[in-house]
């Protein structure tokens, strides 16, 4: 029977422990033992020194007392910040391309809901009710004011829906698309708005959203060839998100809201292939090539070597690093939350891939990967090695969120892959990135967007990222298929073997 912690009653411990409590008493201390740590070498990230306020004149006083030369900038270079910055961009906009999507599919829906001709907007606010006057629905500020109101016991603003289980858009993404709370003159309809559009639009821009306004508009911004892809993408999402939830618009705009999402798929076609380019970059080994490299240099009867192994028969994102080997019974909802490995009677081993970046994409579909009798060997071996034991992480404990990238990259450095330089100068960023491309590139040089995302766990807009050559045909179908929304209609698991994944030879 576990009993409760005891704790020490001799008056110098209760002091300690109540001086301990104090925020401002433990970040001194704490602060101290960091600059101990300087004193012995260690140089402090960005995030610590901002946290425990160390200048770079500090530093080098504590470097000096104890013999070290000075730095000559005050914080530890971060080798894949470079890589980090395009990844995070990668993920904004597909988190935004997810987000247009959803709100397309809730369309039919919204119409039901909303009148033709609203004369009059009211608002709630906490109680109170708001009369906007006719002459007034239109204005910026007022569109502005609507998503921004409070609503509900809680008083969190209005937003709008973006997916199909209702969630509402955050702060963020509001003070994005319509400026922050207290400034309508920001966001992306306002500049759009201010850049392009006359001045009457501001006074009623029911006057500017047909399509006969917008068309030349946008046209003439996407073909700009110093224009940013990614700032056109902006401003026609923003205008979908007000075209399609600020009351007074629908179903009168439907037919200039349809055309708008037409529009959308070319230019999010333009968007992929400028960050495509921004991470452009020739590996010069293919992925069967990386993996005799991982043989060499560890052997077999090792981590890197089964972690390339269980890569080629299940490419994915980084999701290894949280996978739960054999879990215990549990019940349908919390077996949606994990990503495990289990064991079958005949000793094949089975990937259940739950838990994914991309999973809204896919709508939450479960990925199952049967193993090869070969790979299902490699794992065997492989548990036994660490000792692991039903329950434990098939490559130890997980790192913050089940990351491996920072792993697998020392890994492509030791075989000779990764130059292991520096950011700005490397030829060959990312870690896993390397792989998704080398693996593409072997196995599905000819193979269409919609396979690719589904092996690769990506939506089909991010695949080309991947791909050194893609089939110009394949232009007209990924617009098709955007202009469907990119369904999925499957209803079984997918059985993702390597027939099903890999080009035969």
């Amino acid at each position: 029977m576990n009993q409760a912690r005891q704790y020490s009653q001799k008056p110098g411990a209760i002091r300690e422990r109540t001086r301990m409590t104090d925020i401002e008493t433990k970040w001194r201390k704490d602060r101290a033992r960091l600059l101990v740590r300087v004193k012995a070498g260690a140089v402090p990230n960005e995030d610590s020194q901002e946290k425990y306020k160390l200048s770079l004149a500090e530093l080098n006083v504590v470097r000096a007392d104890a013999g070290l030369p000075e730095l000559d900038r005050p914080y530890r270079v971060n080798a894949f910040a470079g890589m980090m910055a395009i990844n995070a961009e990668t993920e904004r906009l597909q988190r935004e391309v997810l987000e247009q999507m959803n709100l397309t599919q809730n369309l039919r829906d919204d119409v039901r809901g909303l009148d033709q001709r609203m004369k009059q907007m009211v608002v709630e606010e906490q109680g109170r009710r708001v009369v906007v006057p006719a002459g007034e629905q239109f204005t910026l500020e007022t569109i502005h004011d609507h998503f921004w109101m409070p609503v509900g016991t809680e008083g969190k603003p209005r937003g709008w829906v973006i997916d199909r289980a209702g969630k509402r858009a955050s702060d963020t993404t509001i003070i994005t698309r319509f400026g922050s709370k207290k400034n309508y003159r920001s966001g992306q309809i306002y500049n759009f708005f201010t850049k392009y559009m006359s001045d009457e639009c501001f006074k009623n821009v029911r006057n500017c959203l047909k399509r006969a306004k917008l068309e030349p508009v946008l046209t003439k911004i996407r073909e700009d060839e110093l224009a940013n892809p990614i700032t056109t993408l902006n401003y026609l999402q923003a205008l979908f998100v007000l075209l399609n939830n600020y009351p007074g618009l629908l179903p009168e705009f439907k037919p200039d809201l349809d055309w708008l999402n037409s529009f959308n798929a070319k230019a999010k076609l333009a968007t992929s292939a400028y960050l495509a380019e921004k991470t452009k970059y020739t590996i010069p080994f293919n992925f069967t090539q990386i993996k005799e490299l991982f043989q060499d240099r560890f052997g077999k009867n090792t981590d890197p070597y089964t972690y390339i192994s269980l890569y080629e028969e299940a490419p994915s994102r980084d999701d290894w690093g949280s996978v739960m080997i054999n879990p215990p019974p549990m019940d349908g909802q919390k077996e949606k939350q994990m990503n495990y490995i289990v064991r079958g009677d005949e000793g094949i081993w089975t990937f259940y891939l739950n838990v994914y970046k991309t999973a809204k994409f896919f709508d939450f579909k479960r990925f199952d990967t049967r193993f090869s009798p070969e790979v299902s060997k490699i794992i065997d071996a492989h548990i036994k090695r660490n000792k692991y034991k039903d329950g434990d992480y098939i490559f130890g404990k997980p790192k913050k969120r089940g990351g491996m990238s920072g792993i697998v990259a020392g890994w492509l450095i030791d075989a000779g892959v990764k130059d292991g330089k520096p950011a700005k100068e490397t030829e060959t960023p990312g870690a896993i990135n390397i792989l998704r491309h080398a693996y593409v590139t072997e196995y599905f040089p000819d193979s269409d967007r919609q396979k690719l995302s589904e092996a690769l766990k990506h939506s089909p807009l991010t695949t080309p990222f991947y791909v050194r050559e893609i089939d110009p045909k394949l232009t007209e179908k990924m617009l098709e298929i955007q202009k469907n929304k990119i369904s999925y209609e499957e209803r079984e698991p997918m059985i993702m073997t390597r027939s099903k994944t890999r080009k035969k030879n």
